[in-house]
């Protein structure tokens, strides 16, 4: 027996809530490339030598030797080298490019990202991310950010991002801080394998309150807010 007109408009709208409702807990990643319109770079909100300035000074510092000083315990020796701190950190900044961060949350983004490497001078591995990565760049200097790609518009999930940082990132890559720019809105519990050893997270969230939907503690002792309408950073 044929189905009515109503029964396959109901079996219609059954299916894309599903789909909708997939999408909404990360589970369907999109397939969208696409350049941002209108990309274009200006002051950032945050003050990125500040921030990282402040993050770095809890991340255990590693020493390399050196021969311009001399070693403390023996300074007669000039055969031994001495020790100085080495402060060189690799960042890792993750994008949240999934539907529901709008075209302009994202320029704020890539805004932001670009005055990192501006300002700080230091290596960007990006990471692209909706309901699993869809593409991990090294970003060397500005003219690597105008390059970039979008990639995604599906679902949201953090997770995979934090276990591409933990299984595929090489050893002298891994990052000392992780940057998740997002509007918050994901799942609820990260594997804590995925924990980045001895990388701080930061989160910055768009709009004006603590949405982050993670409530796994190891991953959230940090989350700063980026309200791009009043270009507040709190």
């Amino acid at each position: 027996m044929d189905q009515s007109l109503a029964d396959r408009l109901v079996q219609q709208e059954l299916l894309e809530q599903t789909l909708n409702e997939a999408k909404e807990r990360g589970k369907i990643p999109g397939s969208m490339q696409s350049m941002i319109d209108n990309l274009y770079f200006k002051d950032p909100i945050i003050s990125w030598k500040k921030e990282l300035r402040h993050i770095i000074g809890s991340i255990p510092c590693p020493y390399k030797k050196t021969m311009r000083v001399k070693n403390r315990r023996q300074p007669n020796r000039a055969d031994i080298l001495g020790r100085v701190n080495d402060r060189k950190i690799n960042v890792a900044v993750c994008v949240d490019t999934s539907g529901s961060v709008s075209d302009d949350e994202l320029k704020y983004f890539f805004n932001e990202l670009f005055n990192i490497i501006k300002d700080v001078k230091t290596e960007v591995t990006l990471i692209q991310c909706d309901a699993s990565v869809t593409s991990c760049d090294k970003i060397k200097d500005k003219s690597d950010v105008k390059k970039v790609k979008i990639n995604g518009r599906g679902g949201t999930c953090f997770e995979p991002a934090f276990k591409y940082i933990k299984e595929e990132i090489p050893k002298m890559d891994k990052p000392s801080v992780v940057i998740y720019f997002t509007d918050g809105y994901g799942e609820s519990e990260i594997n804590l394998k995925y924990k980045p050893a001895e990388a701080e997270i930061l989160w910055i969230l768009t709009g004006y309150d603590n949405n982050l939907s993670v409530k796994t503690p190891a991953f959230i002792n940090k989350v700063r807010l980026l309200n791009i309408e009043n270009k507040k950073y709190l």
